[in-house]
């Protein structure tokens, strides 16, 4: 059984590689625009009710808003910044295989 879970896991692995080695955007890009859309429409629907008279202040449902807010911004950073390493990562490898110094 612990083989076939082993199996079951590396398998699993190897398909995460394969999909987002190179295009880590791609991956952290979903996860920070599912949770800034998912803290823009808690945040927008506290907006309505705070328009209408309601005291939104003391709600711990604006806290978990504004914290999918930054969660997403974050995860959307990171995918940047991965995306940026890649970029250089294989800018350099293509230097080095292309322009050898000539003696």
């Amino acid at each position: 059984m612990e083989r076939y879970l082993r199996g079951l896991f590396d398998s699993i692995s190897v398909s995460f590689l394969s999909r987002y080695y190179d295009r880590p955007m791609y991956f952290f890009g979903r996860i920070g625009l599912s949770s800034f859309t998912v803290g823009f429409l808690v945040c927008l629907v506290l907006t309505m009710e705070w328009c209408m008279g309601a005291s939104i202040g003391t709600r711990p449902l604006l806290l978990l808003g504004i914290l999918f807010l930054v969660l997403g911004v974050q995860f959307i950073s990171i995918g940047l910044i991965g995306d940026m390493l890649v970029d250089a990562t294989y800018r350099s490898r293509y230097r080095e295989n292309h322009f050898k110094e000539k003696k």
